[in-house]
């Protein structure tokens, strides 16, 4: 190879190594953060590398009151120091697996769920839930989306909720389509059921997206207590695209640029 080609070469890969290098998976869940949108003492949360359980006590909880686990640790991706968001601009998808259990005799409504989205307080986001009544699956797994804090209309998939199974989310660059769905069986490879936004991405504000998972004490009665919900998350995987380490690590990418100047020093030489 010659040294215009040697030079073009290396050249790519600083770039690639010190502008937040591509990853092919983010198994990790130590490595996400814990977030409660309010913050209520009976729902709590812990990781281990390989999964993460979110827990539902035995006490009343109000209704919208979340908590979840999102990929990076600030209110959006470009306010994050450490953590894994997508570039809006290349395809992706996902899935995680999901267990639901209940001990005692629980009364109220709770729900499971896996969203994209560009902010933690969900204000742009989608993702895919199902919804369970006093400790029992209910109805059918759902869409459910946000524009600017405003809700969209809901949209059901044709599959029944189960206590356990695989929830999938997967994002069209050229469109802004994002695809959510569900399987009754854990690890399974797709969904056999899923529903679309069309072209939502584009109402929202162009941002990365950050990936969380989520129980929610849901309306209209919330979660009463009489028994606990535990809802464990594991085998997150990306079948399509790549997540990015952020923030971009700026020491690196000022070495990185070190490096190019000196490399085409060398090429004029």
């Amino acid at each position: 190879m010659s040294l215009r080609g040697r030079t073009l070469s290396f050249a790519v890969t600083l770039l690639y190594v010190f502008s937040g290098a591509a990853l092919a998976q983010i198994t990790d869940f130590t490595e996400w953060t814990q977030i409660t949108d309010p913050f209520d003492a009976d729902f709590t949360g812990s990781v281990i590398s390989t999964q993460a359980t979110l827990t539902a006590g035995n006490g009343a909880i109000a209704d919208m009151t979340d908590i979840a686990y999102q990929s990076v640790d600030g209110l959006t991706p470009a306010t994050a120091t450490s953590g894994y968001s997508f570039d809006p601009a290349s395809d992706f998808a996902l899935g995680i697996d999901y267990t639901l259990t209940f001990s005692g005799s629980p009364i109220g409504l709770l729900a499971l769920g896996l969203g994209i989205g560009e902010d933690a307080a969900g204000a742009n986001s989608a993702g895919i839930a199902l919804g369970t009544v006093n400790g029992v699956a209910a109805g059918k797994f759902a869409g459910a989306a946000r524009v600017g804090d405003v809700d969209k209309p809901e949209q059901e998939t044709t599959l029944d909720s189960s206590l356990s199974g695989s929830l999938f989310v997967s994002y069209d660059a050229t469109s802004g389509d994002i695809t959510v769905g569900a399987s009754q069986t854990p690890g399974a490879a797709n969904a056999t059921a899923t529903t679309t936004f069309n072209a939502i991405q584009d109402e929202w504000a162009g941002g990365d997206l950050l990936v969380a998972f989520f129980l929610r004490s849901e309306s209209p009665t919330g979660w009463l207590g009489g028994g606990t919900g535990e809802a464990v998350f594991s085998n997150l995987r990306i079948s399509e695209g790549a997540a990015t380490e952020v923030p971009e690590p700026a020491s690196l990418v000022l070495m990185g640029i070190g490096g190019l100047a000196m490399l085409s020093r060398k090429r004029t030489q």
